[in-house]
């Protein structure tokens, strides 16, 4: 992924997390006390910012709301694999096999 298409998919991956902790009647204070994190992260994961977070954090604040972590990402799945179909010449596989994707895992050189 370049920089562009990494900064959308972490803008479309904060936007489920804020839609999941708006349903569940949260607000970012409550979510991040549940979930042993600062406010200041929570609000970094909601607006796509990819410094100071991993994949444990997600999942902290996925349980904490009561929210499967597989409904967050299945969704990060589904972007991969469109993203793959945009861009057929640079496929990327959950197999380990490709770059895992960029922000959230470390990445392969």
């Amino acid at each position: 992924m370049n920089g562009r298409e990494e900064a959308d998919f972490l803008r479309s991956l904060g936007q489920r997390v804020r839609g999941l902790r708006e349903v569940r009647g949260l607000s970012q204070h409550q979510a991040a006390e549940l979930a042993g994190m600062s406010k200041s992260m929570v609000s970094k994961i909601e607006r796509g910012k990819r410094t100071g977070y991993n994949l444990l954090f997600l999942w902290s604040l996925t349980r904490a709301m009561g929210v499967p972590w597989t409904e967050l990402a299945d969704d990060a799945v589904r972007d991969l694999v469109r993203w793959s179909r945009v861009h057929p010449s640079r496929p990327v596989s959950a197999a380990g096999g490709a770059r895992p994707y960029c922000g959230l895992a470390s990445r392969r050189r």
